[in-house]
């Protein structure tokens, strides 16, 4: 597995990186050459795992999405099975939405080892819970009459 990508390999995975924080409302920081987003306001531990899962989610998803229309079209036009007689027949789009695909599968695939630190995340999310009121505070509240 990828561990990180440098340079200008890394523009589109901060794009999304960029994006995540946007649609929680949080602003960032990236400087070009750097593969490394700075978040310029603090994150809760939720939305630390939406920013790192959403990466993972767009390139993953749309890598599937291209690799299934591409073989469906595949297997509906009949191409012949063999790879040179495939790039001699096949239409340059249909080529091009492998490459699309497998391009989205290697971007989500730099993502796949963020995952034991988001595990990791979200058990203490999980182990942080709310404080469970007793039923004598229940019955101890004061009514509004």
């Amino acid at each position: 597995m990828f561990r990180k990508i440098e340079g200008y390999l890394a523009i589109p995975q901060m794009i999304v990186y960029t994006w995540a924080h946007r649609l929680i409302g949080k602003s960032s920081h990236y400087q070009l050459g750097q593969n490394v987003l700075r978040a310029a306001e603090p994150r809760t531990a939720r939305e630390r795992i939406f920013v790192l899962l959403f990466p993972l989610g767009i390139f993953g998803g749309a890598g599937l999405l291209a690799m299934a229309g591409w073989a469906l079209f595949f297997l509906q036009a009949g191409y012949h099975p063999d790879l040179l007689v495939y790039l001699r027949t096949a239409p340059l789009w249909h080529q091009a939405l492998w490459w699309i695909g497998l391009l989205c599968i290697l971007y989500a695939s730099f993502s796949v080892h963020k995952l034991p630190y988001i595990i990791r995340l979200l058990c203490h999310e999980l182990s942080h819970k709310p404080p469970q009121r007793s039923n004598n505070y229940q019955y101890n509240r004061k009514s509004h009459q």
